[in-house]
């Protein structure tokens, strides 16, 4: 989109177009833009077989948009969103919600990946590989599969002398060692943390005392604006289907990228008393799964199981 001319028509094609090459294409048509409140035709064929008959039908009809397949959206909607982008299919109070409120960047909290080591064999170990009580190896988050809302600290990496020798590999690999240490004003602090990669949007509270990799991406509000409820309050958001669809705008296929969480649509109204109640409730029982595995930094004890029907006694 810009001043002089719009898409007045978007054909979504999806795959299986251009031969056997598995790239998704789209048609579109423009036209000089004349008024700002213009309206864009998207049509949806990425589920049709038979794309072109299929158009062919769609364009006869009298009532083009009486069709579950095609959008009539103005185009002023889709300038709030990440990058512009075309979200034709979402509803547009959902859409609405990117002009009318604030960034969460910019209102509250600030996403940001972490460290990269060059060299996970030397400086990463197993959280029970690593002496106990050690100053020299601290609780390291990389990402990884798990549950919502509590963060297994399974891992450890080497942190001696301020990260002196993970700093000498970075320099080593070439310029400074802020390119691969990045972050580190954010390190140790209390915050929340989810895995770049994965096949949900799965936000877990990050305690004081750990260090966070690139792919283990982290979330800490402004220090001017932060509230432990607040924080547990964002938690609960966070892991809601509506954050995790938001997000999904502009996050491709399964990677969840700081940026697109740091434009979500904010408002503080979000972070309520009852929804920081509930993300603990959510915490506490993922944190409850974990209790039991002997490989964990919180084991109590074995679990018991009821020897008739093999379900936890």
């Amino acid at each position: 989109i810009n001043s002089s001319y719009n898409p007045s028509i978007i054909i979504d094609l999806g795959s299986n177009v251009l031969d056997a090459a598995t790239v998704e294409t789209s048609a579109s048509i423009f036209q000089k833009n004349i008024i700002r409140n213009k309206h864009c035709l998207f049509f949806n064929l990425t589920d049709i077989e038979v794309k072109e008959s299929k158009l062919t039908e769609l364009i006869s009809q009298s009532d083009i948009v009486s069709s579950s397949i095609v959008y009539n959206k103005s185009l002023i909607l889709f300038e709030g969103l990440p990058d512009s982008s075309f979200s034709y299919e979402i509803d547009t109070n959902v859409l609405n919600l990117f002009t009318e409120n604030s960034k969460l960047e910019g209102e509250f909290a600030k996403a940001c990946a972490g460290m990269t080591t060059l060299d996970n064999e030397r400086f990463v170990r197993l959280h029970w590989e690593a002496p106990l009580e050690s100053k020299k190896w601290v609780p390291f988050v990389k990402g990884g599969s798990g549950l919502k809302f509590y963060q297994e600290l399974s891992l450890s990496v080497n942190w001696s002398d301020n990260g002196k020798e993970l700093k000498a590999k970075a320099e080593a690999y070439g310029g400074a060692a802020s390119r691969f240490i990045a972050n580190e004003g954010f390190y140790f602090r209390e915050g929340l943390t989810y895995p770049r990669v994965g096949s949900s949007f799965s936000v877990r509270f990050l305690p004081p005392g750990c260090i966070f990799a690139e792919k283990g991406i982290s979330i800490f509000p402004n220090v001017d604006s932060y509230n432990n409820e607040h924080l547990w309050a964002l938690l609960g958001f966070l892991n809601s289907i509506l954050a995790e669809k938001l997000v999904e705008l502009s996050s491709p296929g399964r990677f969840w990228e700081s940026g697109s969480v740091n434009r979500l649509p904010f408002n503080m109204k979000y972070l309520t008393p009852q929804l920081s109640g509930l993300a603990k409730k959510g915490y506490l029982s993922s944190k409850s799964l974990y209790q039991s595995d002997e490989t964990s930094r919180i084991f109590i004890s074995p679990e018991v199981k009821d020897k008739t029907n093999g379900l936890p006694a």
